[in-house]
């Protein structure tokens, strides 16, 4: 029942997007200052440690969505902000992960093709909810790396699909260390 409640608003979150990047104005990604994007897709399993306990958890994959900002500091480089929600599901638990932070993305376009590839990495503050039995909330410094590929259409949106991986190496609450990954993100998305 919550996977269903969770993908019904994943997807009006989606159409949403998609009805704002059809009324927003036309303009290749390359040559914008700021972009704006949602992505929606997977978080695949991974590891999941906390000290102390005799054996690693694993985690099953589920779904993962987030928005993102870039701005051009450069003619070939990005920084930007992004904010992610990620299901983590260990056992019969399942628990958002949300993940706000920064990213630098350089910027390979090809006006042949209408592509762009955006290869970068990200330091990032995660914070998951308390799985039940296993943990109590906990916080984690995240790392990740991955690129995004854009097509410009000629319509007023672009596509986007997303390779990343991504994992937290240190955090933990008051009790334990804890930490996981790492995980790959398979998603698509808008960009506008």
């Amino acid at each position: 029942m919550r996977f269903m409640k969770s993908a019904f608003l994943l997807t009006a979150f989606i159409l949403f997007w998609i009805f704002a990047a059809q009324v927003a104005e036309a303009e290749d990604i390359a040559s914008k200052n700021t972009v704006l994007g949602v992505k929606g897709g997977l978080i695949t399993g991974g590891e999941f440690w906390v000290e102390d306990y005799p054996y690693d958890m694993e985690s099953d994959m589920s779904f993962s969505f987030g928005s993102y900002l870039d701005h051009k500091l450069g003619e070939k480089i990005t920084g930007g902000l992004y904010l992610d929600a990620h299901n983590l599901a260990v056992y019969e638990e399942s628990k958002l992960l949300l993940d706000l932070g920064l990213t630098i993305k350089a910027m390979i376009a090809s006006k042949s093709a209408n592509l762009t590839f955006k290869p970068g990495i990200g330091i990032g503050y995660g914070m998951l909810g308390e799985i039940e039995g296993l943990a109590d909330g906990s916080n984690y410094f995240m790392l990740r790396a991955g690129c995004d590929v854009v097509f410009s259409s000629p319509r007023s949106l672009s596509w986007l699909g997303e390779l990343a991986i991504i994992g937290a190496g240190a955090g933990g609450n008051d009790d334990h260390d804890m930490g996981f990954g790492p995980m790959f993100l398979i998603r698509g998305g808008l960009a506008f």
